[in-house]
């Protein structure tokens, strides 16, 4: 089962963090259009998708790799 995460970071130049995560995926999208409607600009968001709910290590190697 995939797991799905929405990441986002408040500015350009801060770290990306993670915001939200679900195992559906329109759960994910419907949390992005919340939080882009709250004045997070869609370019400081993502979804990244894991093959299954995702270890915190996992989680800490995809926020190093997006924050390098």
């Amino acid at each position: 089962m995939s797991y799905y995460l929405l990441i986002e970071r408040d500015t350009g130049a801060s770290p990306w963090f993670v915001n939200f995560g679900d195992s559906d995926k329109e759960c994910v999208e419907f949390e992005r259009e919340d939080v882009a409607d709250h004045g997070a600009l869609k370019r400081n968001l993502k979804i990244v998708k894991f093959a299954r709910v995702p270890t915190q290590a996992q989680i800490d190697a995809k926020l190093a790799e997006l924050n390098a």
